[in-house]
């Protein structure tokens, strides 16, 4: 009604939105209803795509959209392969990540500085990522499996102030331990000032090179929360992800995302190309080196609960099962995993029926620290 056109389905709205992009960003704006300040015009100045600039008079804060609504919805499940199972609502996730913020501030990291993580699919590496755009300063992330070198390829040209990893070894491990790995990445990154271990593990000894922080110690308890969650709103355009091209044609690429620009190009893919919603809950095969990693973050602001899962696939039915167990209503995978699956003959709907058919379990709410949370899956 607004367009004043008729749009009879999906074609016809792909092509409003690519010949009148200015307007059908402008709506979207609006019917997206996402915590904002400024102006929304103008749209767009500029025509060229290399130098064209998207809403110059809108502010806010990714970290604000994606946990703004009620506190007692569960939004994170992070599952791990012995059954257990860390659940944040949204007012405990918002809670770890305010906490956190503020103490990225006292550790000296400012707005555009540049925090790095070597991290694992959990909900930890998630608070990391939301208290970093929290502040305005930009966040890039990798799996624990990568090397050293192919690691500092990413992260060296970023000049990262903060390093978060995850320091604990896990049986599904292979290659270098994951401390080493940790360690090898900051020597490689001079103008480090800080580790932030994601979890209870430790660097080998006598290896710290810049102070170790804990994040559980990060976000415990310390005097008033009052004014937290007070997080500034910055420029649309504000830098918030360092993606990384493949590297197949050489060193791999850094490639900035804006913090406005991402939260709506994913708001969109979310709501209108995956009818996701408050209700759904979203589990995507990933992993912190993956941009599928930071696209299923951002469905949080379409009020959507996503699942999480790190560890090694198993049997073929480990995702399933995890999909089946959670109540998942979107469950996104590689071709990879579908077509290990067909050669097992191994058919979701016959081996996990008693999950599809049963009554849905309880779901325990998190409690801060995210390494003391957690119930049985079963």
């Amino acid at each position: 009604m607004r367009t004043g056109q008729i749009l009879p389905d999906h074609a016809a709205m792909d092509r409003f939105s690519v010949d009148d992009f200015r307007r059908f960003w402008r709506l979207f704006v609006e019917w997206s209803d996402l915590p904002r300040d400024g102006a929304i015009e103008p749209v767009c100045v500029g025509d060229a795509c290399e130098s064209a600039l998207f809403f110059p008079e809108l502010r806010l804060n990714y970290a604000e959209c994606l946990l703004a609504g009620p506190p007692g919805q569960q939004i994170v499940t992070a599952c791990h392969p012995d059954g257990r199972r860390d659940r944040f609502t949204r007012g405990a996730m918002h809670l770890a990540v305010a906490r956190l913020s503020r103490s990225l501030q006292q550790l000296g990291v400012r707005r555009d500085d540049h925090v790095v993580a070597i991290a694992r699919n959990n909900a930890e590496a998630i608070i990391a990522c939301l208290a970093t755009a929290a502040i305005g300063a930009t966040f890039a992330s990798c799996g624990p499996d990568m090397g050293v070198q192919a690691i500092l390829l990413r992260f060296a040209p970023l000049q990262p102030v903060v390093l978060f990893g995850c320091l604990r070894a896990e049986p599904w491990d292979s290659g270098v331990p994951v401390p080493e790995r940790v360690v090898g990445t900051a020597a490689g990154l001079p103008e480090l000032t800080a580790i932030i271990a994601l979890d209870d593990g430790s660097l080998p000894a006598g290896e710290t090179m810049v102070p170790l922080h804990r994040l559980a110690d990060l976000i415990r308890e310390e005097g008033s929360d009052k004014n937290l969650s007070r997080w500034p709103r910055l420029p649309f355009n504000q830098p918030m992800f360092t993606m990384f091209s493949s590297g197949t044609t050489g060193a791999p690429k850094c490639i900035q995302h804006g913090a406005g620009g991402t939260l709506l190009e994913h708001a969109k893919e979310h709501r209108l190309h995956c009818d996701l919603g408050p209700g759904d809950r979203l589990f995507f095969q990933t992993s912190c080196g993956w941009m599928m990693w930071n696209w299923q973050l951002s469905a949080l602001a379409s009020g959507v609960e996503i699942v999480l899962y790190d560890g090694p696939l198993g049997a073929q039915e480990t995702f399933w099962r995890i999909a089946a167990e959670e109540r998942v209503t979107v469950f996104g995978t590689n071709p990879a995993y579908l077509h290990f699956c067909e050669k097992k003959g191994f058919s979701p709907a016959d081996c996990l029926t008693f999950l599809l058919c049963g009554p849905c379990s309880p779901r325990a709410q998190s409690s801060i620290p995210p390494s003391t949370i957690g119930s049985a899956a079963k």
